[in-house]
């Protein structure tokens, strides 16, 4: 949340309503501007700041961010992956718009690993993806 909100420079810091971001945490500000801006959506008013993120968590988010920026991602590139079945309903549409519009790629040629965490080093490559001029 703190990655994407700092890239694109959201701003909007009122709360979302999570009951485990406390004002006093050092990542309040991003993850409420990043759920205001409809990026992230938590949990049934859990954000689990402590969690790890999927591979498809992190496509729904930069296929959002896409969205937000007036980016029409199209369709299809969901279908090179193999493994495309394991993708979780909700997240389907999303890893596929990410995918097609080459914000993210497969952890193989023809795999997205979908319930694999994403390291810090992949989230910064979508999100350069999505915001490089």
């Amino acid at each position: 949340a703190t990655m994407i909100a700092k890239a694109l420079d959201l701003l909007d810091k009122t709360a979302a309503g999570f009951e485990d971001v406390p004002e006093n945490a050092w990542y309040y500000s991003s993850v409420n501007a990043a759920a205001n801006a409809g990026l992230v959506a938590g949990y049934d008013g859990w954000f689990r700041p402590d969690d790890l993120i999927t591979r498809e968590e992190m496509a729904v988010v930069i296929a959002k961010a896409s969205a937000s920026l007036g980016n029409d991602a199209g369709s299809g590139g969901i279908n090179r992956f193999a493994d495309r079945n394991e993708i979780s309903g909700w997240a389907y549409e999303f890893v596929d718009q990410a995918a097609t519009a080459g914000l993210i790629s497969g952890m193989t040629a023809d795999t997205f690993a979908p319930l694999e965490n994403t390291t810090r080093a992949q989230a910064a490559a979508v999100i350069w993806r999505l915001i490089k001029p």
